[in-house]
Order: C-alpha cells, then structure tokens, then sequence
C-alpha cells in the first residue's frame, strides 16, 4: 500500500535523524580514541537533545499512525509536480555601528562588521560574557567542528557569525548592554551608502 505524505515526512525525518545520531556516536567513538576527552563530551551533550527530539518524532508519527484512519491518511497528499512554497527570505541588510568615539564600522558583510565591532569593544571582555550562538561560544580558542566555517578570526580567538543580520544586531545591543558602552546599531539596506 502507497504511504500517505505525512508518513512519508514522517519515515524521512526519522532516518535523517538517527543518521545524525549515528554521526555523533561514530564522532564520539574517534575522538575517545584520540583521548580528546573534551570534545567527546562536547558531542555527547550535543546528542541527549537531538535523542530526545527523536523520541518526540517517533511519538508524533506512532500517533498519526493510531489515531488517524487510513482513508483519512490517504488524502492528505501534498499537490503533485509543484514545488512547495518556498519561504521569504529576509530583505538583506547589512550592519552599520556607531561607537561613542565617533567611529563607525560600515562595512558590506554583516558577519565582518560584527567581528570588527567585537575586536573594538574587546574581545576578552565579551568572552567574559559567557555568550553562546547555536549552543557554540560567541568567543572561543578554537574552531567549531560543526560551524567553524562561520566563525571570523580575531587575534587569538574566533567569532560566532552564524547568525541573522538582526540576530548580530540584538546580540551587539546586549552585549553593549552588558559592558556598559553606548552604542548606536542600525540595520541598512544592503544597497544603502
């Protein structure tokens, strides 16, 4: 019998998430090996989460498939030879920084004008922070596995960049916040001067 869409979703969900369990299990096993402790500690905790997503999957699609009738089932479909809406992106904007100073960081990639503004308010005072960007460290000494091509240099330590041009934005607000450093964020129109 041909499965209906959702349990289709379903089915591919499932899969796609016990591979990447089995991806941080086999990641975990090598760097036990390599007695890279740490980072196999950091990959455990990584996991519990993505474990407990999947049990909640798993209970979503035992419930489709319990509570919801096969002719039911079989006329959710999705439209055939269409493509499905695809989201809007978000208009692109790019940062524009005002220090008290006067100095103003303008630059046409966001992810570069938000490691620049770091390095000005300083960047082992906003490692103090203890801040985090996709569970990964704002400031760290190294590189990410996962997002480290998203992480700019500065000086000794990388940035976290993997993040909306809005996100950077609210994210220089706190910390500016947290140091006590005025500081002007505005987001531009990426064609803007």
């Amino acid at each position: 019998m041909e499965k209906d869409d959702i349990s289709t979703a379903f089915d591919l969900m499932v899969g796609a998430i016990k591979d990447s369990i089995d991806k941080i299990a086999k990641d975990i096993h090598t760097a036990s090996n390599q007695k890279d402790f740490q980072r196999s500690e950091q990959l455990s905790r990584g996991g519990e989460p993505l474990k407990a997503f999947l049990k909640k999957v798993e209970i979503l699609q035992k419930e489709w498939n319990r509570d919801f009738d096969k002719a039911l089932r079989g006329r959710v479909r999705a439209p055939r030879g269409q493509a499905p809406d695809k989201p809007r992106k978000a208009s692109r904007q790019r940062l524009c920084i005002t220090f008290p100073d006067g100095e103003r960081i303008n630059g046409s990639q966001s992810a570069h004008s938000f490691a620049q503004a770091i390095a000005k308010l300083g960047v082992e005072a906003v490692k103090a922070l203890d801040l985090k960007v996709c569970n990964v460290p704002l400031i760290d000494a190294q590189r990410d596995e996962k997002y480290g091509s998203s992480q700019r240099e500065c000086g000794s330590y990388f940035v976290m960049t993997h993040s909306s041009t809005e996100a950077k934005k609210e994210l220089l607000e706190t910390i500016a916040e947290r140091l006590g450093v005025s500081l002007q964020v505005e987001l531009l129109p990426k064609d803007a001067p």
